[in-house]
């Protein structure tokens, strides 16, 4: 249940672009200089001769994702729900809308399934720790827990993920785990869904959506590189730029620079000169 980073799939579908397109060698050279870092553009362009990656191997191409969905997230004590609650899906591809009346639990499920998945909670991040320390409901009587059940593609039973808090426990005290149905219990981290997770946010609340249609142009062209994982590309990009940047910069110095050279070199006793 594992799904690489798309790195990797990324650059090797740019490696393969490269070799079907007409650009010259060297900017090719460059293309696949920023591709391995940059330590290694900056020596190309510093006059060193270009590296090839190796290309994947069968034995590391990211392998196919496996159908994971979501069955139902269960809470105790989390946020907006007290006693606990089970919010029951149909596990299967494609986007889930849940609807209901406000204080209903709509954001707390979501922010508990997302919390349990990843550690973290965007709808928390910026702002105040006040919002974050009021995780903890007040009006449960047992200690909280979130439960969230997945369905998964080849596995009759399906898989769960468990976070559980101890009387008093802070927030990042959890003990947390995922159980495969039949096997034995894993960290959540052997999910592999840390990138994923975070190119393909699974939960978005209906303020979250609408500023996500209606932000600025900036802020909507950033977000949809996000969701359609291209941020591997505009790392690449926007590396390329400042080195013609710099390269560019550097060219104007010696060109404000080549007429004072000039005047020194003709009036130089040094008939070399």
């Amino acid at each position: 249940m594992s799904i690489d980073p798309q790195a990797d799939t990324v650059d090797q579908l740019i490696l393969d672009h490269l070799d079907h397109s007409d650009l010259p060698e060297a900017a090719k050279d460059l293309v696949i200089a920023a591709l391995l870092g940059g330590e290694e553009l900056s020596s190309v362009l510093g006059g060193a001769a270009p590296r090839r990656p190796a290309p994947l191997s069968p034995d590391t191409e990211t392998p196919e994702p496996i159908g994971t969905y979501l069955a139902s997230i269960e809470v105790t004590g989390f946020r907006g729900i007290g006693p606990t609650a089970t919010l029951n899906l149909v596990p299967g591809p494609g986007l889930t809308i849940v609807t209901g009346r406000n204080g209903s639990g709509k954001s707390s499920f979501a922010e508990a399934a997302e919390f349990a998945l990843t550690g973290q909670n965007k709808r928390w991040a910026g702002r105040s720790s006040v919002w974050q320390e009021g995780w903890r409901n007040l009006h449960a009587t047992e200690s909280p827990r979130i439960h969230v059940r997945l369905g998964v593609e080849g596995h009759r039973n399906g898989a769960s993920v468990e976070c559980n808090w101890e009387p008093g426990a802070g927030l990042d005290d959890r003990t947390s785990f995922l159980q495969i149905a039949g096997e034995r219990r894993q960290s959540v981290a052997d999910l592999g869904w840390a990138q994923p997770l975070e190119l393909y946010r699974p939960f978005l609340s209906y303020s979250e959506l609408g500023g996500l249609l209606s932000g600025r142009p900036s802020e909507m062209h950033d977000s949809l590189h996000r969701i359609l994982g291209l941020g591997r590309l505009v790392e690449i990009e926007n590396m390329l730029k400042t080195a013609r940047r710099e390269m560019d910069d550097r060219r104007k110095l010696a060109a404000s620079q080549l007429p004072q050279l000039r005047s020194a070199l003709a009036s130089h006793p040094d008939p070399r000169a």
